[in-house]
């Protein structure tokens, strides 16, 4: 089934409240709730939205709330400008008290059933624990060069680092998510290799991908526009820091 079709579907769940061309309005069919817009078509942003998700969000089982957590508060802006045009919802971002040894994190809440079943129904990113066997979506994999490299650019503004002076690397507890990568980063004309690790402190296997750093001006070419580009350019810029 379509993309588009599937949201379809996912409205029937919810009260219909309208549609255009490229997008529809719900609200939850009980209980107080706000009418929240869900696209009709996948754009760069909501690609690299799903992407940075999948890295660094959480689906809660308990309630309906997605949150990201990042250390970094810039991307966190850029996606939520991003959630804001997508779903026209509030987004909070909250400083999270620091913790002995880590950077200051920030997060970014969305509270919303609709954009939250979006995600699980939809997109298949799992409610919960979700770091031993997250996948890229389907109708990421389906779709064009554009949108991969939008999803290529929220994971790595997600979980990308450099590794030497000449690497980008992405490391991750599932090894189907760097499979699915190396898929998409194939398409793209750019080489990357796997490698794994015994990781000590959670004593389970590890997996990173990594590719060449000079590959990163094409993905900019790629996505250079809106807040995709931004968040890319914000990337590039921190990898530029770490030398």
């Amino acid at each position: 089934m379509s993309y588009k079709n599937e949201v379809f579907c996912l409205s029937n769940r919810m009260r219909l409240i309208s549609i255009n061309t490229n997008s529809i309005r719900v609200q939850a069919k009980y209980g107080p709730s706000k009418v929240v817009q869900l696209p009709l078509f996948i754009s760069n942003d909501l690609s690299c939205l799903m992407a940075f998700i999948i890295g660094d969000g959480h689906l809660s089982k308990h309630k309906f709330k997605t949150s990201i957590e990042s250390s970094n508060k810039e991307i966190l802006i850029s996606l939520s400008k991003i959630v804001k045009s997508l779903f026209n919802t509030k987004i909070l971002i909250k400083k999270i008290k620091k913790r002995a040894g880590k950077k200051q994190t920030y997060h970014l809440t969305i509270y919303s059933k609709a954009v939250q079943e979006l995600l699980n129904l939809v997109f298949g990113i799992p409610k919960g624990k979700k770091s031993d066997f997250v996948r890229i979506p389907k109708h990421i994999l389906l779709a064009n060069k554009e949108i991969k490299s939008a999803f290529i650019s929220g994971l790595l503004a997600a979980e990308g680092s450099r590794k030497g002076k000449r690497r980008i690397r992405l490391c991750s507890a599932s090894k189907h998510l760097l499979l699915d990568t190396q898929s998409i980063l194939k398409d793209l004309k750019i080489k990357s290799s796997i490698e794994s690790w015994i990781n000590k402190k959670y004593k389970k296997e590890y997996y990173s991908l990594s590719f060449r750093r000079n590959h990163l001006t094409s993905l900019m070419r790629g996505c250079r526009s809106g807040q995709t580009g931004q968040i890319l350019s914000i990337f590039k810029k921190v990898i530029e820091d770490q030398a």
